[in-house]
C-alpha cells in the first residue's frame, strides 16, 4: 500500500501509477491516496518505508515506530536520530533505490526479524518520543538556560 498524493500530471506520480499497474504488481500494490486515516493504514502495514532525500525529524518515521513497524529508510540525520544507531543497518543512502530494495526484501523474507525490529521501534518511540520524555527533555533544557 502506497500512501500519498498521486496526482495526474505529476511525472513521479504517473510513473508510480504505471509501475503499480504492471501485470506482475497489479495484484499486490495499491495506492491509498492521502486521505486514509494513518493509524488504520499503519495497522494493515508490515513495514514502514521513507525514501526522502531531505527531512528534518519526519513524523512518518515516528508514526511507523509507534505503530510497531520495522523501518527501512534513507540515511538522513533526523531519521537516524529517530531510529537510533542500532537501526543503522536499515538506513540507505538517499537516492540508492537498490540498497533500499535490498533492505525491504530482507524484512519481507524474515517475519521474525520484522517483528523484532517493530518491537524495538515501538519501545524506542515510547521511551524516547513519548509526550512525557519530550516534556522532560524540554524542561531540562529550559532549566539549564535559566541558570
Amino acid at each position: 500500500v502506497l500512501a500519498g498524493h498521486f496526482e495526474r500530471g505529476d511525472a513521479y506520480a504517473d510513473r508510480i501509477r504505471a509501475l503499480a499497474a504492471e501485470p506482475d504488481l497489479a495484484d499486490s500494490v495499491s495506492l491509498a491516496g492521502a486521505s486514509e486515516p494513518v493509524p488504520e493504514l499503519l495497522a494493515r502495514s508490515a513495514i514502514g518505508v521513507l525514501s526522502s532525500r531531505s527531512e528534518g525529524m519526519p513524523n512518518a518515521v515516528l508514526e511507523y515506530m509507534a505503530a510497531g513497524l520495522p523501518v527501512a529508510a534513507t540515511d538522513l540525520p533526523g531519521i537516524r536520530q529517530a531510529l537510533g544507531e542500532a537501526a543503522s543497518h536499515w538506513l540507505t543512502p538517499a537516492g540508492d533505490a537498490e540498497a533500499l530494495a535490498e533492505r525491504l526484501l530482507e524484512l519481507m523474507k524474515d517475519p521474525e526479524r520484522r517483528k523484532e525490529w517493530g518491537r524495538r521501534n515501538r519501545m524506542r518511540a515510547e521511551t524516547e518520543f513519548s509526550v512525557q520524555a519530550l516534556g522532560d527533555r524540554t524542561l531540562a533544557v529550559l532549566q539549564e538556560v535559566r541558570r
